[in-house]
């Protein structure tokens, strides 16, 4: 058996790192990209968000057919598109910043009622 010195074996190593590491560079020059999403899926998006502009989720499952229909975008991408926007958008997170705990002028009443009528005084 021929044994191999220790610098021989360190040497092809080294080389056997040298192409692991040129092929990760051209491989990462050569990587597509994520799909963007294209101008005209985010304008059917932009357009959905800017009508319903007071309560921009689209879960209704018909609404959401109908934006996977016209975009091509997956459910998925559409409301992380939704999401993102909603983060995004300024102006709209102010307006709706108080709604976390929002209550109605209605329902708060109604409660009310049902307490007044329920609620023994000690």
């Amino acid at each position: 058996k021929v044994r191999k010195r220790p610098q021989d074996a360190t040497e092809k190593q080294l080389s056997a790192d040298r192409n692991q590491t040129a092929a990760r560079e051209e491989k990462s020059h050569t990587r597509a990209r994520g799909k963007g999403i294209k101008p005209e899926q985010k304008e059917i998006l932009q357009t959905w968000f800017d009508e319903n502009y007071e309560h921009p989720y689209p879960n209704d499952e018909t609404e959401m057919q109908r934006l996977m229909d016209e975009s091509g975008l997956t459910k998925k991408r559409i409301l992380n598109w939704f999401r993102k926007r909603r983060e995004t958008d300024l102006d709209w997170r102010k307006k709706h910043a108080h709604r976390k705990h929002f209550i109605s002028k209605q329902s708060k009443e109604i409660l009310q009622a049902w307490f007044d009528e329920n609620y023994e005084h000690p």
